[in-house]
């Protein structure tokens, strides 16, 4: 039994695609995409589409919300997974998930 992995990258550097395969036989296969600006934005499982993530930033370049399920580039409708909020002086004060966020006066998160 061997495990064999690949993992191209783009013009830009940039990962395109992660395959792990086991005898010759792929068991995950992933594609990331990438906007304009060089920004990951997605993770498409192409072997199983629920399990591909996307990225949302918002004009900051901030991480701002991840979704899991069938990606919009594929026909889907992902479900927001995690959310984020930022205060005025760029620190993240919520998510989805925990309202935790603290900074203290030299805006490291404590």
């Amino acid at each position: 039994m061997w495990l064999c992995t690949a993992y191209p990258y783009d013009l830009e550097d940039r990962l395109q695609g992660l395959t792990h395969a086991q005898n010759g036989v792929a068991i995950s296969d992933l594609a990331y995409d990438y906007a304009v600006d060089g920004q990951l934005i997605g993770i498409r499982g192409l072997l199983d589409p629920t399990a591909s993530i996307e990225i949302a930033y918002d004009n900051l370049n901030r991480l701002t919300m991840v979704s899991e399920g069938i990606s919009t580039i594929d026909g889907g409708v992902p479900i927001p997974v995690e959310d984020f909020a930022y205060d005025g002086e760029g620190n993240r004060i919520a998510s989805h998930l925990s309202s935790l966020y603290l900074s203290d006066d030299h805006n490291r998160l404590t």
